[in-house]
């Protein structure tokens, strides 16, 4: 009976060629696939846009149905677009029949609020009180009135399931611009400030309703030794089907092998692959879990067999020189997909992030809309103080002068006019000192104003001639 450790030639020649092969891998290009923060919403694939009441809904309508026919997902268009373009805004009740008579699985509908509000802004402007020579020797300041152009828009988008009647999502969406404009500059006008508020919203949109895809590099092994001639077979041409973008046949037919031998390392691995391009991190990283545990008792076994020659030991390394080792292959998958795992708990950080933003910009908002109407109530009050106050000192003054001078001479004072009768004091009050007194006699005097002369007779006025 021949020792166990002593193997035939084709023995020898075939495990050198597994050793040889061992770690033989192709990179081939991949999506690696992110959920959407609302799956359900993703789920509704052939979707139509029924409409958004409010001013620019049907622009936002026509927006929303550009942002999300150029939502990719493995190179190819997310959603279907379905009807004839932007509807007029609809309730649930008409969203749910224009999406059966488009043929539609979900219908986009919803409000937007456009609102644009300007302020007066007090700011002052340098100029030249006295020029020398074309030289300002004075510069002086002058008030100038400036406009805060304040932009807000605000979107509540809703996707109702045709099938069912839910509304599967639901958000609240606000984006807020600020322009300052004074005379003289140009402005920023409302449709450039809502066009990027809109962007904005539209991408945010996008990410709650669709997945995010991304290319990465993934290794998928190509060693089909140790298998039958079928599965071999079946097994490269799975590879072939990998590297042409096939991934659905490629791991199916490995589904297959891993049924009829579920000790195939690269094949585990490559199912890894096939779950790791699907999504499914958790799953993938357990078959990289046990393509390194098959891969460990592999080599323990190749470890136990002593009668290898060294012929045999100097090939085979210098074979597994020339490659990866497949231990470094499973570790840098495990690495990737750790990383994706992590990616995933990262975006549900970010949401809650945004959506605490979020609520901190509206509570910011309704904080300055606050102090705004406290400022202008503030402002108001002053106003009515100030003109009650100058009210209460011009009755205060005609009161004075009725006491001093008479009721019909404080009301020809306060309207700086003369009329006779009025004595000298009373005149001086009204039009103040003339320019040139004359007396005529004891009796008569007569005083010269610029644009009249008031004659006196006995201290009081009796005549005035005006146009002088």
């Amino acid at each position: 009976m021949k020792s166990s450790n002593v193997l035939r030639p084709n023995r020898l020649l075939a495990l050198a060629a597994a050793f040889a092969c061992a770690g033989c891998a192709t990179t081939v290009n991949v999506a690696g696939r992110f959920p959407a923060r609302n799956q359900a919403a993703a789920d509704l694939r052939r979707v139509a846009i029924a409409g958004f009441r409010g001013g620019g809904g049907n622009e936002f309508a026509a927006a929303l149905e550009t942002e999300l026919a150029s939502a990719q997902f493995d190179g190819k268009p997310y959603f279907t677009l379905l009807g004839g373009g932007a509807s007029n805004g609809v309730d649930a009740i008409s969203a749910r029949e224009y999406g059966r008579s488009v043929g539609a699985a979900g219908v986009y509908f919803g409000l937007i609020r456009e609102q644009a509000k300007g302020e007066p802004q007090q700011m002052e402007r340098t100029q030249c009180a006295r020029w020398d020579n074309l030289v300002c020797k004075q510069w002086y300041k002058v008030p100038v009135t400036c406009e805060l152009r304040t932009v807000t828009v605000t979107v509540t988008p809703r996707l109702l399931n045709v099938a069912t009647g839910e509304i599967v999502y639901t958000a609240n969406k606000a984006g807020q611009e600020q322009t300052t404009w004074c005379p003289g500059v140009a402005r920023k006008s409302e449709g450039t400030m809502i066009a990027e508020i809109q962007r904005g919203i539209l991408r945010d949109i996008r990410m709650d309703v669709a997945p995010n895809v991304q290319i990465v590099h993934a290794e998928v092994m190509d060693d089909a030794s140790n298998l039958n001639d079928t599965m071999s077979a079946s097994f490269e041409e799975a590879v072939k089907q990998m590297k042409a973008g096939d991934a659905q046949q490629a791991c199916t037919a490995w589904s297959k092998i891993r049924g009829a031998d579920s000790s195939h390392m690269p094949t585990i691995f490559n199912l890894g692959v096939c779950a790791e391009t699907a999504g499914h991190y958790k799953e993938a990283l357990d078959l990289y879990n046990q393509a390194g545990d098959l891969l460990a008792h592999s080599g323990a076994s190749a470890e136990g067999t002593k009668g290898i020659g060294d012929w045999l030991r100097t090939a085979t390394a210098n074979a597994q020189a020339l490659v990866d080792r497949p231990e470094d292959k499973i570790a840098t998958a495990k690495i990737r997909v750790q990383r994706l795992i992590a990616a995933q708990g990262q975006l549900t950080t970010i949401e809650k992030e945004r959506q605490a933003e979020a609520a901190r910009k509206l509570r910011e908002a309704a904080a300055i809309e606050q102090r705004r109407e406290e400022e202008a109530d503030r402002e108001r009050r002053q106003a009515a103080a100030a003109i009650r106050h100058q009210k209460e000192m011009a009755a205060a003054h005609k009161r004075d002068l009725i006491a001093h001078y008479g009721k019909s001479a404080a009301d020809a004072i306060l309207k700086k006019e003369v009329t006779t009768g009025m004595d000298k004091d009373a005149v001086l009050a009204s039009i103040g000192k003339p320019q040139h007194k004359e007396a005529a006699s004891a009796s008569e005097e007569m005083w010269s104003y610029p644009s009249e002369e008031v004659i006196f007779t006995n201290g009081k006025v009796s005549y005035v001639e005006k146009g002088k």
